[in-house]
């Protein structure tokens, strides 16, 4: 857990909410960061307008949030993010000679949205993400894909490179325990943390559903055909309700620093 990103999570979780700057920096003690690198955290958000002062000392999420905090909090979307694959896949060809950083960043962007390179130089995915084409390439731009590159759509492959596509570029039952894992974690979670003290129950949340979220928002979304989605779609759900209840244990301890309460006691957390 580094500075900026136990900052993002904090603000996040407070949705459209300001937060003292002192909740953020006792939080921070919690997960054994010091006050130090919580405000430098804050100042170069900040500066990077991902953050921004309401008034004096409190602080929320800009309207401007970065493009892959855009792109993770889609995770609540689920399986809403795809439509009805009709077989056809989605192809993209990088431009040959981009300097390395551009090519670096081009392929991330590509790896977070599921492509994996099919054939030398052009990388797939299938074509079953619910949102318009255009839509998918300008988050792609500004995740940094490369403007250059060329796209398709092909829906007639030979058997032979469709079975490969299909079985080999995605690693599917590393995805589905994946899924599995996530949702027993968020499961047991879900059952202990109402007897643990605030502290510790927020700590607790912030871990596992970091984690939980981590596994839906950079899944490959692959349709139903190549990988049941029944997991899937279990986390998703129970992600949500945990994600309702790691809110109420942070507004809690919010609302302890904003009256003053904890301040004191924030010297004394482990």
């Amino acid at each position: 857990m580094t500075p900026k990103r136990l900052m993002l999570d904090l603000l996040r979780v407070a949705r459209d909410k300001s937060v003292p700057v002192g909740a953020l920096v006792g939080v921070g003690a919690l997960f054994g960061l010091t006050g130090n690198s919580m405000r430098v955290a804050l100042t170069r958000l900040l500066s990077r307008g991902l953050v921004e002062s309401d008034e004096r000392g409190l602080y929320r999420l800009s309207a401007a949030t970065d493009p892959l905090t855009a792109h993770v909090e889609r995770w609540r979307e689920g399986e809403a993010r795809m439509r009805r694959w009709e077989s056809e896949w989605l192809l993209v060809s990088p431009p040959r000679g981009a300097d390395r950083s551009t090519r670096r960043h081009s392929l991330r962007a590509l790896g977070l949205f599921g492509f994996r390179e099919g054939l030398d130089g052009l990388w797939t995915r299938p074509h079953n993400l619910a949102e318009p084409l255009p839509t998918t390439f300008e988050r792609l731009g500004a995740l940094g894909l490369d403007p250059g590159v060329h796209h398709f759509v092909a829906s007639h492959l030979d058997a032979k490179l469709r079975r490969c596509w299909e079985t080999t570029l995605w690693p599917i039952e590393h995805l589905q325990r994946g899924y599995q894992g996530a949702l027993d974690s968020v499961e047991r979670s879900m059952a202990r943390v109402g007897a643990m003290p605030t502290e510790q129950a927020l700590v607790e949340t912030f871990v596992v559903g970091g984690e939980a979220i981590r596994v839906i928002a950079t899944d490959p979304l692959l349709p139903e055909a190549m990988l049941s989605s029944f997991e899937r779609r279990a986390l998703s759900d129970a992600m949500l309700r945990y994600d309702e209840l790691g809110r109420g244990i942070w507004g809690r301890l919010r609302r302890e620093f904003q009256a003053g309460r904890s301040e004191a006691s924030a010297e004394a957390l482990p």
